[in-house]
């Protein structure tokens, strides 16, 4: 009878089943939902460096550079190890480095509305809302950070915010459309469309690309404009 109990006793646990395929794209995609909303709750907050938008090809050729560095429109670039690229800006009196997923030398086929620039930078207050029912939310949240670490530069208020209610809803993420737009707070939307691009109408930023990807490159074309890189 013991020897029966230690058989029973060293049967391996019975594994759970596997995930079918729905409920895998289910978890993933609650997982970026929740993504999201960290992401809104940590990152977008500024801070009190200021934007410095001085950036210019004679302070970045001052700086050591990697032999695979690279000009274009007199602002120096170059290849860094991650796949993306770099480049240094002054930010209190000191050079500091910042890589961008965006290659310069494609961001002149992005649209860039010159009004947007002015309606961040002269914003008292900034929300930056997404959809969280949307697809691709996993490179949603990346062009969201990519805008929000360069407006945490500036001392202007940025809260995070969605166009919509969440899936199940998240209270307190607050509810901004271009309806919410003033001439003191300025909305900006990322969202996918027709085109790649930033344009503004009535203080309400949009930062739009034909697919999620290209929504990464908008939105670091709009980051590197933030930072006097003109291209």
């Amino acid at each position: 009878m013991a020897d029966e109990e230690n058989k029973q006793s060293e049967q391996p646990a019975s594994q759970p089943a596997p995930l079918s395929h729905v409920q895998k794209q289910k978890a993933r995609s609650n997982f970026w939902k929740k993504a999201i909303v960290v992401f809104i709750g940590i990152v977008m907050i500024a801070s009190t460096a200021g934007f410095m938008l001085n950036s210019n090809s004679s302070n970045n050729n001052e700086q050591k550079l990697p032999e695979n560095a690279f000009v274009v429109n007199n602002y120096t670039f170059y290849n860094a190890s991650d796949g993306s690229f770099g480049t240094y800006f002054q930010l209190g009196g000191n050079k500091t480095a910042i890589r961008f997923r965006l290659d310069p030398r494609e961001a002149g086929s992005i649209s860039l509305d010159d009004i947007a620039l002015r309606d961040i930078v002269s914003a008292k207050k900034l929300y930056i809302t997404t959809d969280p029912q949307g697809t691709d939310l996993g490179n949603i949240a990346i062009a969201a950070y990519e805008i929000s670490r360069i407006i945490g530069l500036s001392t202007i208020p940025t809260v995070g915010a969605y166009t919509r209610d969440a899936d199940p809803p998240s209270p307190d993420v607050p509810i901004k459309t271009c309806a919410d737009a003033t001439n003191t707070t300025t909305v900006i939307v990322l969202e996918t469309g027709t085109f790649t691009g930033i344009s503004d109408q009535n203080y309400c930023v949009h930062i739009s690309g034909t697919n999620s990807t290209e929504l990464i490159k908008a939105a670091d074309k709009l980051g590197m404009n933030l930072l006097g890189i003109r291209l």
